[in-house]
């Protein structure tokens, strides 16, 4: 009687076992290796951005990437200032990346404030023939991503969505346009939490 009762418990935890394995609800999910990440957090605030590796590249007036932290949290910044009555474009590149030939994607946290007209826009691109030195005779394709708008609460850090860089293998370097027209004063962008996995 007591081996027949046993019998019975173990057969039915090997079922209760065998249909938590077979539910996909509860698997796993398979481990994606983090090939790139920039979070900021040895950001220096209030700096020009300069982190190695890095081009800070203003392609119109003269304002660049800081390097900013608040509530301890590290992040750059491309903002206009009341002195800025142009239009202004301004690149920040990462350093070489290593995609090799494996599905890869790319994911980042952006935020504005104060974007007051439709004109800024955050674009981002990227390149297989960057030489870290000119960035105007690069080939930049453009990638698609959620971006901020006027629309956005400012400061609040919205996420990009996983962009697909299946497309693209080998080395590679990443590029976060910034584009304010009329340089609105005081309209900025925030990246954080760069990765590519």
């Amino acid at each position: 009687m007591k081996n027949s009762i046993k019998i019975t418990l173990l057969a039915a935890i090997v079922m209760t076992l065998t249909s938590c394995v077979k539910d996909d609800d509860t698997a796993l999910a398979p481990f994606t290796p983090l090939v790139y990440l920039e979070d900021f957090e040895e950001a220096q605030d209030g700096t020009q951005l300069d982190i190695p590796g890095f081009t800070n590249f203003s392609e119109t007036g003269s304002l660049y990437w800081k390097e900013e932290v608040f509530d301890k949290n590290g992040y750059t910044e491309f903002v206009a200032n009341a002195a800025t009555t142009d239009a202004v474009t301004t690149w920040l590149i990462t350093p070489a990346i290593t995609l090799g030939n494996e599905k890869r994607t790319l994911s980042f946290q952006s935020a504005q404030h104060h974007l007051a007209q439709q004109g800024a826009k955050l674009e981002v691109f990227i390149s297989t023939n960057y030489n870290s030195t000119d960035v105007a005779t690069a080939t930049w394709i453009p990638l698609k991503a959620i971006t901020p708008t006027l629309y956005n609460d400012w400061y609040k850090f919205i996420y990009s969505g996983a962009i697909d860089l299946s497309g693209h293998s080998g080395t590679v370097h990443l590029a976060l346009k910034a584009t304010i027209e009329n340089g609105s004063s005081g309209t900025g962008y925030f990246i954080d939490n760069i990765k590519v996995y």
